[in-house]
């Protein structure tokens, strides 16, 4: 068994000015509306044509009285029973995916579409 943050990937520092160009498509969105949890998403990022698929993206209510919606990253049940997360993303990469899960969901509430929304930034 591997513990938290015993496993490691070695990786040469990019130069401070190349960018990589990073596309986000929601490609689903499912109502949920099980007490705080409103939906569960899936999204394909490709990070510099490496694409890689998210399940499992949690669209939550807060506080039922503010309306206040977040977007979560998929977690689980550690075999410590704690909740551990599924996938970490740097913070350049998590907030436009929380971002475009939230507007896919957002735009189904309104009867709009979701599948396909996409977003495109360089990193």
């Amino acid at each position: 068994m591997v513990a938290k943050g015993d496993r490691q990937m070695s990786m040469t520092e990019p130069d401070s000015e190349s960018t990589t160009t990073v596309t986000m498509d929601v490609i689903q969105v499912d109502r949920v509306n099980r007490g705080s949890l409103l939906a569960l998403a899936s999204v394909v990022i490709d990070i510099g044509g490496i694409e890689i698929t998210v399940h499992g993206i949690q669209v939550r209510r807060v506080n039922p009285k503010s309306g206040k919606v977040v977007t979560l990253l998929p977690t689980f049940r550690g075999p410590d029973g704690d909740i551990w997360p599924a996938v970490e993303l740097p913070e350049e990469v998590n907030v436009p995916l929380g971002n475009a899960v939230f507007e896919a969901w957002h735009s189904e509430e309104q009867g709009g579409g979701t599948c396909g929304r996409q977003l495109n930034f360089s990193v």
